[in-house]
């Protein structure tokens, strides 16, 4: 168990164990099974006048991160409009369970260069959201520091930027998010049959806590732009 969730665990330990406890959306949002295989969901949602009006049909793929659940991955990939990526900010400083000897955010931008170029995800559009900046920010208090596990952060920090004010949270989040940015400029194998600039693609960031439920109207928001952007490529326009 994550030291963060555990220790609030314990804050709330009275609350809990009361035998009348009715878990709170936060306590439900805190709560975490890990994924095994591929789910699919589909639910419906509402589209704003302001984007169209209408309903809007959506089917998202839930699958499992591990290592030994990546090879199922690639049964949804073909046709896949948009893809969601989480990525643990709260874990720079945390290893593997399958591997001791691989850092888990390490991990995680590893995972993400290989399914950004993933030719069956060649047009597919990508929201990655930041997640557990609530995590990260107290790890960094309590003297935890991204430099001693990934020792360009000091070159990174000491690039122009605007400001002179150092905020290590700031800081750290930008950091990670610059890597992500600098992995979709790296050069590509174009696929001959599939001769799309990926540069091009849509992707979107945001700095998320595990509990922030407006998540789901950033993730519509980003989806709908996308589709729309496909589309309007298909018939030229763009």
């Amino acid at each position: 168990m994550n030291n963060f969730f555990f220790f609030s665990f314990l804050d709330n330990f009275e609350r809990i164990s009361d035998p009348e406890y009715i878990p709170s959306t936060e306590d439900i949002l805190h709560s975490r099974k890990i994924t095994t295989g591929i789910h699919q969901i589909t639910f419906k949602v509402k589209v704003p006048r302001t984007m169209g009006g209408g309903v809007q049909e959506f089917r998202m793929y839930d699958v499992g991160g591990q290592r030994d659940q990546r090879n199922k991955w690639i049964q949804v990939f073909e046709g896949i409009q948009a893809v969601l990526f989480l990525i643990s900010c709260g874990d720079f400083d945390q290893s593997l369970g399958e591997d001791p000897r691989q850092n888990r955010l390490q991990e995680a931008l590893n995972l993400f260069r290989s399914v950004w170029q993933n030719r069956f995800l060649a047009s597919a559009g990508f929201i990655v959201f930041l997640n557990k900046q609530d995590v990260m920010e107290r790890k960094i208090r309590a003297g935890k520091h991204i430099v001693d596990y990934f020792p360009d952060f000091e070159d990174f920090c000491n690039s122009p930027q605007e400001g002179n004010y150092f905020d290590e949270s700031d800081w750290t989040k930008r950091f990670i998010q610059q890597k992500l940015i600098d992995i979709t400029r790296e050069p590509f194998k174009r696929n001959s049959r599939n001769n799309i600039d990926y540069s091009r693609r849509e992707c979107y960031y945001h700095f998320t806590v595990a509990t922030d439920t407006s998540c789901v109207r950033k993730v519509f928001n980003d989806v709908h732009q996308m589709i729309l952007h496909q589309n309007m490529k298909l018939m030229g326009l763009l």
